[in-house]
């Protein structure tokens, strides 16, 4: 099968938008969480909270959902594309069950760790990011997103490899994204914080 450049530049797009409304239902999500913890917390902890962040609660961050847009376009979508096709050339067992199995197993173990790790690079050099700060969001963050993607994907993967046809593959990837990216979004967020308190504590 042919990776055709209109194919890939459709996949690329379509992973751009989901990954973008995965985003925003992501942070919508982090407002309601953070309303509820200030609205239980202690009149301390408010402060403590308030403190802290400067908006509350917290806003939309556009220029985060443009950076994941950009990412699901330039590296989600393309890589995805591209695997799917490399792996039914890869693997022509006629057995399904066999082939299946191989599959996962190739998915989890080669397609897995580049995609979170492209993931968190590209990210990173996004957000202005140099080659220290690529390091320590790999550091913080890239051991457990891969372990959380050899819990989620293989269960999903098992519909994907048996039943969908390989040119539909990319976009059931996207449609289960809408979980799995908001998750990896969040992560993202999380050690760039963390990245930034580190960076700010040497300052002080």
């Amino acid at each position: 099968m042919s990776i055709r450049s209109s194919s890939i530049e459709t996949k690329s797009t379509t992973s751009a938008v989901i990954m973008s409304i995965s985003d925003v239902l992501c942070q919508k999500l982090e407002q309601s969480i953070y309303v509820d913890i200030h609205h239980h917390a202690s009149q301390q902890l408010r402060v403590a909270i308030n403190n802290e962040n400067s908006k509350t609660p917290p806003q939309l961050d556009w220029h985060r959902t443009r950076e994941v847009a950009i990412t699901g376009f330039t590296w989600s979508g393309p890589i995805s594309h591209t695997w799917y096709a490399i792996l039914e050339h890869l693997v022509t067992i006629k057995d399904k069950l066999i082939g299946l199995i191989i599959r996962m197993i190739l998915d989890a173990c080669l397609f897995s760790p580049v995609a979170v790790a492209g993931y968190f690079t590209w990210r990173t050099i996004l957000e202005g990011g140099g080659s220290n700060d690529i390091v320590a969001k790999l550091r913080d963050s890239y051991l457990d997103a891969l372990l959380a993607s050899f819990r989620f994907w293989p269960c999903a993967n098992i519909i994907n490899f048996s039943l969908v046809p390989v040119e539909y593959r990319v976009l059931y990837n996207n449609m289960l994204s809408l979980f799995w990216n908001g998750y990896l979004s969040h992560i993202n967020s999380m050690a760039k914080n963390h990245i930034e308190d580190e960076r700010k504590s040497k300052v002080t």
